[in-house]
């Protein structure tokens, strides 16, 4: 009896060791990524690295275009407006298109009327005080003034027919340019005399400055037709 209890035991211990090895490789083993799985997930992820660098790049070098756009339009604006704001003839020296006599080789501070500017450029641009704006190394600022036909505003003309264009080009390092074309008439709001003597405004600036060093002061301006008195706290 003692014998055939000790063959069963040793019977149940054989099928333990014959099924529970199986037994175990089966509830525990695990699987892990194949050569070729893994290789296709190197290949999306990089697909997506590679598309999502590229969209980035697009919106970086668009945001630098539109500011650089901006900027132009900026500089193109303050010196517009400051052309603008200027006597359509030299109230001392009538009848001379172009600079006066005191006027070659200074800043624009001299100008007084509107054909002084025709042919200025300075690269980089100006303050209206003859500084450099370093921060536009590269950049170039320049005015056209030509007479025009009052019938053809696009024609020019060698005679004065009262009636000016002004084209302010601005072009930024990389070559894109803005432009930007006015009239002036010798018969306009400029030109209206007030009815007492008195100092008004024609011309608003402003300027901005970044730290202590004039070269980063950026300034823009405008022109008023309805000539405030000067002092009146407008």
């Amino acid at each position: 009896m003692a014998a055939d209890t000790y063959a069963d035991a040793c019977a149940n211990r054989s099928c333990l060791r014959r099924w529970a090895p199986r037994s175990a490789r089966y509830v525990y083993r695990r699987r892990g990524l194949t050569l070729t799985e893994a290789a296709i997930s190197v290949i999306l992820v990089a697909t997506l690295l590679v598309g999502a660098v590229s969209v980035m790049g697009s919106v970086a070098r668009a945001r630098e275009f539109q500011g650089a756009q901006c900027r132009r339009v900026a500089l193109a604006q303050a010196l517009m407006a400051e052309v603008c704001q200027a006597h359509y003839v030299d109230p001392d020296v009538a009848g001379n298109f172009g600079t006066e006599f005191g006027e070659w080789g200074g800043t624009r501070s001299d100008f007084d009327d509107v054909d002084d500017y025709a042919g200025w450029s300075a690269s980089p641009p100006q303050t209206k005080g003859g500084t450099d704006l370093t921060v536009y190394t590269g950049w170039t600022r320049q005015v056209a003034v030509h007479y025009v036909l009052s019938a053809s505003p696009d024609t020019p003309d060698a005679d004065d027919h009262g009636l000016k264009r002004i084209t302010v080009t601005v072009t930024d390092d990389q070559g894109k340019q803005t432009q930007l074309v006015s009239l002036r008439s010798a018969n306009g709001a400029f030109e209206l005399a007030p009815e007492a003597s008195a100092t008004v405004v024609t011309w608003v600036g402003v300027e901005l400055q970044i730290g202590e060093e004039d070269a980063t002061r950026i300034g823009s301006a405008a022109v008023r037709l309805n000539y405030p008195i000067d002092g009146s706290g407008f």
